[in-house]
């Protein structure tokens, strides 16, 4: 079963698109990004199954690009949580912790955004938008997860 979502199955066919966009002369990151600053709206309105498409079609054509800054992920990802804070103010305090746990893990990363962290944050986030009125529990568990991270991080580093 794990083989049917393995990391090398599913790589295939997105480095094919990746590929075919890159021959058109188009950046298959830059088209990541826009897209999935698209989600934002799409959330924000709270169009939350268009949104999750948004985010799944943003990841296919850019989540195994490599080499490149982690910036555009980083700012798309950071959207998500805020574009549920738009969508219901109520839910701003656990958006907020989400994206202070993003910069805890992003301060503290050795380089790229590593494609377990990422897949964690879109599942997640696809969970947000198949169960938005669970966004807030979601945020504060991906939360936690960050600052622990980011804390393991930390202590290795400082480990004689």
């Amino acid at each position: 079963m794990s083989y049917i979502f393995s990391r090398e199955r599913i790589a295939a066919p997105l480095n094919r698109a990746s590929e075919t966009i890159a021959r058109l002369g188009i950046d298959s990151r830059a088209m990541a990004f826009v897209v999935g600053l698209a989600a934002i709206p799409a959330i924000a309105t709270r169009h939350y199954g268009l949104g999750l498409i948004v985010i799944l079609i943003a990841q296919a054509l850019g989540m195994w690009s490599r080499g490149s800054s982690m910036a555009p992920d980083v700012i798309a990802l950071a959207g998500v949580p805020f574009a549920f804070a738009l969508a219901d103010p109520g839910r701003a305090v656990a958006a907020t912790f989400l994206l202070f746990g993003f910069v805890a893990v992003c301060a503290t990363s050795p380089g790229a955004l590593e494609w377990r962290a990422r897949s964690v944050c879109v599942v997640a986030f696809a969970f947000a938008c198949l169960f938005p009125q669970g966004f807030s529990i979601i945020a504060y568990l991906l939360g936690v997860a960050c600052f622990v991270v980011a804390g393991a991080r930390v202590a290795m580093r400082s480990a004689p």
